[in-house]
């Protein structure tokens, strides 16, 4: 974001990436690894890669319009112990300049090219030799979701289940979506791929599951229960790899203690198939 402000850089285009195949008779690498021998993986990728740049452009504006830097005047130079980066919600943001940045989120997902338009995960997406566009192409979609959840989340919380309407039905589509997504890939055992960055999607959608089962009705309550366990298991599984997984468990249960929520993990309990976006997101 403050690179585009301060540049004018143009944005990434196919021809920017080294596209070639290497010839079968290499031998110092595996034959089947389609990522070397395939212009077409490595073109796919390519377009999630400029998709994903392109996304970063919503993302800046997205923090700008509904997030603000809180101030740090009085840390030190030297005080590295205390670097974090903290955003609290801008109060001064409006539902123009939300809406606006909400339509640019919809174009962006309306442009996107077909190889990076989202769709379910599949057991041929782990058998094919695809599993790498399979795997980017689902962190690309969880992001946009959870910047569509950080847009509109800041006009709902804390009072998610008497929000005003739009708002809240773009949130839970945006958190149906990535559980969807969280589903699919506990299914095809490809959640241990994810890059640290996926939690940071994840951990926001687990706390409206938790909001969520604050509510009423006992139909969302279920549901919302189902999709965080489903949610909490991918995290489980990524605690083994990144710190930041630690984290987020720990704000996981201070979250619990604090509403009173107990949740089992039972890994016989239903799978979360009530879980679904209404529509489109």
């Amino acid at each position: 974001m403050k690179i585009r402000e301060a540049f004018d850089i143009p944005m990434l285009e196919v021809s920017d990436f080294e596209i070639q195949a290497l010839p079968r008779t290499d031998t110092t690498q595996p034959v089947e690894f389609p990522l070397l021998h395939s212009i077409e993986v490595q073109r796919e990728l390519a377009l999630l890669c400029i998709s994903k740049v392109k996304l970063c452009i919503c993302i800046g504006h997205t923090l700008t319009v509904q997030y603000a830097f809180l101030s740090r005047e009085n840390v030190s130079p030297n005080d590295t112990n205390n670097s974090t980066m903290l955003l609290s919600p801008n109060k001064d943001s409006n539902i123009q300049t939300v809406e606006a940045v909400d339509t640019e989120l919809v174009a962006w997902e309306a442009s996107l090219p077909e190889c990076c338009e989202y769709r379910p995960l599949n057991a041929r997406d782990a058998t094919e030799g695809k599993s790498s566009i399979a795997l980017h192409r689902t962190l690309l979609h969880m992001i946009h979701c959870a910047t569509i959840s950080a847009l509109h989340r800041p006009r709902l919380l804390p009072v998610f289940l008497r929000g005003p309407s739009t708002p809240r039905s773009r949130v839970w589509n945006a958190v149906a979506r990535i559980t969807e997504m969280v589903m699919g890939l506990n299914d095809l055992k490809l959640e241990g791929y994810l890059p640290p960055g996926a939690i940071m999607a994840i951990l926001p959608t687990m706390i409206v599951h938790m909001i969520e089962m604050k509510n009423p009705e006992l139909q969302s309550r279920e549901r919302a229960t189902q999709g965080f366990r489903e949610c909490m298991l991918l995290i489980e599984q990524l605690r083994a790899t990144y710190e930041v997984a630690d984290f987020a468990t720990e704000v996981l249960d201070a979250g619990m203690k604090k509403t009173g929520l107990d949740i089992k993990m039972d890994k016989d309990q239903p799978r979360a198939s009530g879980i679904r976006p209404r529509g489109g997101i």
